[in-house]
């Protein structure tokens, strides 16, 4: 009875032994979980990893760019090796950005310009420029002596951070490799520029000399795009219009080989390529003494 009483003792003591220590062991798995809840997960963690991300997708973009162009990348700007950071293609530059507010959105354009005037390269109907008095980068055929800066340097468009357009200006005409990006960042096209005028322009001459410019037929990949020419042997113009993927759209124009009375033609076409219902119509003719014989508005 003694000895019994002593077994069933000793096994109910080992059991409560047992129990106290797997309570020990549930507290400290309890502690630790906690402990793993209560840990904070700051901003400054997974967006940075989102950041750098991006900044990888953009600075491997950028080196093609670059490469093309035969410079380096160097604080922000692309710079050739011996190349201050305020010059372009030997000529000193000024540096700013103007930034537009949309709603919630931000679009900064920085760039380059300089403040004494070269002529922009011939042939060229888009002209970029700083209107200084305005504050904005304007396009026109005609450039503003008085109150622009020619665009001369690296030039970059963002929204909200993110790159949308990137390339160089030439003394106020695009020039070398620019890229186009949607706001995913992603590459939707890339266009190349001598000097103002598509790589793939097609120039035709008068002469063998190659000084009388006789057409302009700009080509992008393949095909008929941008600022179309003609001239006379005279040097006068003979018809201009534009392109957009092989198609005239917009006016065109044509006109005599004079100097007095030399508006000859005016004809409308549609504003987008490929419009079948619209009919293009000759809105204004001229005869050869200026007299107005056609004149049509719709």
């Amino acid at each position: 009875m003694t000895a019994r009483f002593l077994f069933f003792t000793f096994v109910i003591v080992f059991a409560l032994t047992l129990t106290s220590a797997s309570g020990q062991i549930l507290d400290i798995e309890e502690d630790d979980t906690l402990q793993a809840e209560n840990v904070e997960l700051t901003t400054e963690v997974l967006p940075s990893i989102e950041l750098n991300t991006k900044a990888k997708k953009q600075d491997k973009e950028k080196k093609g760019l670059l490469a093309e162009m035969g410079l380096k990348k160097g604080n922000g700007f692309a710079q050739s090796a011996k190349t201050p950071k305020n010059e372009y293609l030997g000529k000193k530059t000024a540096r700013t950005f103007i930034k537009h507010l949309r709603g919630e959105n931000i679009m900064i354009e920085r760039f380059q310009y300089i403040n004494d005037y070269q002529a922009p390269p011939p042939h060229n109907e888009d002209i970029y420029f700083l209107n200084k008095k305005k504050r904005e980068i304007v396009k026109s055929a005609k450039f503003d002596k008085e109150n622009g800066a020619l665009l001369h340097g690296h030039y970059r468009k963002t929204w909200n951070g993110e790159t949308l357009e990137e390339g160089y200006f030439y003394f106020g005409v695009k020039h070398g490799r620019w890229e186009i990006f949607d706001k995913d960042t992603n590459l939707v096209d890339k266009f190349y520029y001598d000097k103002g005028l598509y790589e793939d322009t097609q120039i035709t001459y008068y002469d063998a000399g190659k000084t009388k410019v006789k057409e302009i037929t700009p080509m992008h990949n393949g095909v008929k795009h941008g600022a179309y020419k003609a001239y006379y042997e005279s040097g006068r113009p003979k018809e201009r219009g534009e392109y957009i993927d092989g198609e005239k759209v917009g006016k065109w124009y044509e006109y005599y080989d004079q100097t007095k009375y030399a508006r000859k033609r005016e004809t409308v076409y549609s504003s987008r390529p490929f419009d079948e219902k619209f009919q293009s119509y000759i809105t204004k003719e001229w005869d050869e003494k200026g007299k107005l014989i056609i004149n049509v508005t719709k």
